[in-house]
């Protein structure tokens, strides 16, 4: 297992806008089936990796692949933009191999992006605007738990080339770093003397953008986990819903990088209703 080490602040934050660098959206699709070119390749946990396993120290998040890991390769042959399901298999703590049909037409040079994880990635060629693409609402929904964090929502992207080999088979030119899109946050709530117990909680950048929704898979939660995509001096609401009543904070000037983990105090502010005329 391999070990990142995260800048710890208590500093709120939020971030990331999922694997922008996609491949032009105008361009004819297709979903290739049966025949195709057998793909292997070696990809490697430089930097910040692809999470399926994730446990916490006190200042550090510890990840690693795991076997059945699955990623997408999004590519083009003839103009038509292809994605194809890439399984994982862990060859040690410090490296994967992948394994694919691909289609047929790819060349050597054809540059290919990687997307983990693939559930997150639109695999429809009927929804051409975002076929290839990770999903808008990929953060949308989670549960505070570095577990569903790990499994579904650590998003990473590298791009490489293929190379045709030999006898046939299709593998990448070069390694490949797959970069994380996210941070991870965790958040601790409360009033200023007691914990806050959430039932659900918003993350908005600015007045009206929504980041993440986050809720417990059962009761409340004052402590939690989420996968938030990167900002830069931004300006982050946090509402949070209880039995008693809304919570609320507001903090400005906030900055949060891809690839690190942060720890943040929350004292939240009780909303008052005001009275009707």
């Amino acid at each position: 297992m391999k070990t990142f080490r995260y800048l710890t602040i208590a500093v709120l934050g939020l971030v990331m806008a999922a694997c922008s660098s996609d491949i032009a959206s105008e361009q004819p699709v297709v979903s290739h089936q049966g025949k195709g070119i057998s793909f292997s390749a070696t990809i490697s946990m430089k930097g910040s990796a692809t999470r399926s396993v994730m446990t916490e120290s006190t200042s550090t998040i510890s990840a690693a692949w795991k076997t059945g890991d699955e990623l997408a390769l999004v590519y083009e042959v003839s103009g038509q933009k292809q994605v194809t399901k890439a399984t994982m298999t862990v060859s040690d703590d410090k490296s994967a191999t992948i394994t694919a049909t691909i289609a047929e037409g790819v060349t050597t040079g054809t540059t290919v992006k990687l997307l983990y994880p693939y559930s997150r990635v639109c695999d429809d060629p009927a929804e051409a605007a975002t076929y290839g693409t990770i999903s808008e609402d990929a953060l949308a929904g989670q549960d505070g738990t570095l577990e569903t964090i790990a499994n579904d929502y650590d998003l990473c992207q590298g791009d490489g080339e293929f190379t045709l080999m030999s006898d046939g088979t299709a593998s990448l030119k070069a390694d490949v770093t797959m970069a994380s899109q996210i941070a991870i946050w965790k958040l601790s709530l409360s009033d200023g003397t007691n914990a806050i117990k959430a039932t659900q909680v918003n993350i908005v950048k600015g007045e009206d953008e929504l980041m993440v929704m986050v809720m417990p898979e059962e009761g409340t939660f004052s402590e939690f986990y989420v996968a938030v995509p990167a900002v830069s001096n931004g300006t982050i609401n946090i509402s949070a819903a209880t039995s008693e009543g809304d919570y609320t904070y507001t903090k400005t000037g906030v900055t949060l990088e891809a690839g690190k983990y942060y720890q943040s105090a929350v004292t939240m502010t009780a909303s008052v209703e005001l009275p009707k005329d």
